[in-house]
């Protein structure tokens, strides 16, 4: 007799996002018969355990219902959406010690810094964090000591098999994102030895307006002015296992290139390798794990405003390498083998099992009892991330419970959430910890495994938030991390705060801190002396495009627009359709128009082709009026 699946509760909703559609649609069916997930409603759930938006329950009354809404079930799986409210979910489940279990599916485990630092202290045992690669397992314990994650791969069913014919090209199945490097990919095809065709498909469209995607107006214009309309063919979203079958069965191989954080386990790779096709990728995150030997991978290089990225020549130089070598249909099915639902599923229950086998016994009064303590946990990068050692946990803890009521209120109204304490904090984790987890990811730095230092730097300050923020300006944290903080009270409006931390704030001077102190000078009204370091500081490779920004806004409030110009002109002719060039056309058209007579014609220019790369908006709208007629 089977033994009975191991039962799952999961709020979710339908979204127009394609990675969260699979999880949706497709996790529960590849789980099945061994872990059975019940899909509810999200809103309503969340209704049903915290009370009406304008009239919520107590904690106590919450804790209940939680209890009461869980009751039967192994594991709570929280959708993406869902993923702000696990603390407070924790926190629930602890107050009432229902037996429930979180399973946390990181599928972008780079992305949840808020969650893993206040879940560190809420987990008890039979919890578990489920990464979907090793790499991503790595990143978890990269960022935040203490967690524990597990390596489990999605399960991903194989495509079904299609008698097409191959063309001999290549195909891309993708978000259409900056961080997938579709435009590198485009800028390498007049690069290869041979001559191939390319299809890109993925979301063109915003679902809701039905108007082209910023990054997919640059691709087509990209495709035109390198005239690669003929080679290169843009698909809206494929979806259905057949569609998707036939898309990718025309093709040679499969090119699944990213340098984002949120990447860590390509399904399109999985698809493709099923399908008896190779994958050049880039040497990223989970990419490795899934390629296996079948395909090429790409080394990441870092840019000059120290991003990263892949070099055209580098992607061109891959293809041919394995158009000249392929490896057989037969060896990439067998890779892709190692995701599938039949592999895949017994290792989710046993896992399950196991930690269900644990029980709930312990940790439940931890957080409650004795004094506060530092935010930032004791070891990992986030240990040592501004502006969290200058955050008790419970101070924490109530940011992310603000964040997740201006979260329930943009369900309720659909309308763009204001900011809040908790959406900053969130964005400046994320920005804080970027560079650190992009080195770590492109498996090119030395210090990949570093952990971070073994207890916190600094003690809970007290204050508001942003005294707080301009605290860790002085505290022993990273200087990309306290540069963001400054960031953010320059963003925010707290002058008198930004220029006292930028006083305080020592170090290199990199192109970060050379930005903001740029700011610094503009806002003390310092515009010449902020010119020169604009003009001194560019040195026309494509990274130096907020250099080229700042110049543009320095002169416009010295109401000397044209002095920018030579410089934007320059920058464009080397990078007119880079994923960065449409602002600087912008200005370009800002800054002429400005000027004067005899610039019209420049202004107007620009602007035309500011318009293709940006599409409609107010706002460009409002320009047009404002400078143009």
């Amino acid at each position: 007799m089977a033994a009975a699946p191991i039962t799952v509760l999961r709020p979710d909703r339908q979204t127009g996002l394609v990675s969260a559609g699979f999880f949706t649609n497709d996790y529960a069916r590849n789980l099945l018969p061994d872990i059975r997930i019940d899909y509810v409603p999200l809103t309503a759930w969340c209704d049903s355990v915290m009370g009406d938006i304008k009239d919520p329950y107590s904690a106590e009354t919450a804790s209940k219902r939680f209890e009461e809404l869980t009751r039967g079930y192994d594991y709570f799986n929280p959708s993406y959406e869902l993923t702000p409210f696990i603390p407070y979910i924790l926190y629930l489940r602890n107050m009432s010690r229902a037996d429930i279990r979180l399973m946390f599916t990181a599928h972008a485990p780079g992305c949840y810094s808020m969650e893993y630092v206040l879940m560190r202290l809420l987990l008890v045992d039979g919890d578990i964090i489920i990464a979907p690669s090793e790499s991503g397992k790595k990143t978890i314990e990269f960022l935040c000591q203490g967690l524990s994650p597990v390596a489990l791969p999605h399960p991903i069913h194989m495509l079904p098999t299609t008698s097409r014919k191959r063309n001999g090209g290549l195909a891309t199945l993708s978000r259409i994102d900056p961080g997938k490097l579709i435009h590198r990919q485009v800028e390498a095809m007049p690069l290869l030895k041979t001559s191939l065709k390319m299809d890109i498909a993925g979301p063109l469209r915003d679902t809701q307006t039905g108007d082209y995607h910023q990054y997919a107006l640059l691709l087509r214009e990209k495709l035109i002015n390198l005239r690669l309309k003929r080679t290169v063919r843009l698909h809206d979203t494929i979806s259905g296992d057949d569609n998707k079958s036939r898309f990718l069965s025309r093709a040679q191989a499969l090119l699944c290139l990213s340098v984002t954080i949120e990447e860590a386990y390509p399904k399109s790779a999985i698809e493709a390798l099923g399908l008896g096709l190779p994958v050049i990728g880039t040497r990223w995150d989970g990419l490795p794990e899934v390629v296996g030997g079948c395909g090429r991978l790409i080394d990441i290089v870092n840019d000059v405003s120290g991003g990263v990225d892949a070099a055209p020549d580098k992607i061109a130089e891959a293809i041919d390498m394995l158009m000249d070598d392929m490896p057989s249909a037969d060896q990439c099915k067998e890779q892709a083998q190692r995701f599938s639902p039949q592999r895949i599923r017994p290792l989710y229950r046993e896992v399950l099992a196991q930690h269900k086998a644990k029980g709930i016994s312990s940790g439940f009064d931890d957080i409650y009892a004795g004094k506060d303590i530092c935010a930032a946990p004791e070891g990992g990068v986030l240990c040592a991330t501004a502006p969290l050692l200058n955050l008790s946990w419970h101070e924490l803890f109530s940011i992310n419970l603000d964040e997740i009521t201006c979260i329930r209120r943009y369900w309720m109204d659909n309308k763009v959430i204001n900011a809040s304490a908790g959406l900053n904090l969130r964005s400046m984790l994320l920005s804080g910890t970027q560079r650190q987890l992009e080195k770590f990811l492109s498996f090119n730095a030395a210090d990949r495994y570093e952990k971070g230092h073994n207890e916190p730097l600094g003690e809970p300050s007290g204050g508001d938030f942003y005294q707080n923020i301009y605290n860790a300006v002085k505290s022993p944290a990273t200087q990309t991390s306290k540069q963001i903080c400054l960031n953010r009270l320059l963003m925010d409006g707290k002058e008198a705060l930004f220029l006292n931390g930028l006083r305080e704030l020592n170090g290199q001077m990199t192109s970060g801190l050379t930005y903001l102190t740029i700011e610094g000078e503009i806002l003390k009204g310092n515009y010449e002396k902020a010119y020169s370091m604009c003009i001194e500081d560019i040195s026309f490779r494509e990274g130096d495009h907020f250099r080229v920004r700042q110049l543009a806004k320095v002169c416009r409030i010295m109401k000397q627009p044209e002095r920018a110009l030579p410089t934007i002109r320059q920058w464009l002719s080397c990078y007119p359709w880079s994923v960065h060039s449409a602002e600087i056309w912008l200005d370009r058209c800002i800054n002429a128009a400005m000027t004067g007579k005899g610039y019209k014609k420049e202004a107007k220019s620009s602007f035309n082709t500011a318009r293709r790369l940006l599409g409609s908006s107010d706002v460009l709208d409002k320009i047009e009026k404002g400078y143009l007629f």
